[in-house]
């Protein structure tokens, strides 16, 4: 695909729920590196906890 650059990086992404559910929605492509892709759960909690 000529808009895909490939990278690896980890998001941290802070926010305050307004509702009981929230949905997460993770959009990957892999057309560069076959063992790609996600490979890791997403980790939710309090700020301190994530970060040490």
């Amino acid at each position: 695909m000529a808009a895909e650059q490939p990278q690896v990086h980890i998001h941290l992404v802070f926010f305050q729920p307004r509702e009981r559910t929230v949905e997460l929605v993770r959009q990957v492509s892999n057309y560069s590196f076959r063992e790609g892709g996600i490979n890791r759960d997403i980790v939710y909690g309090d700020m301190n906890t994530l970060i040490p």
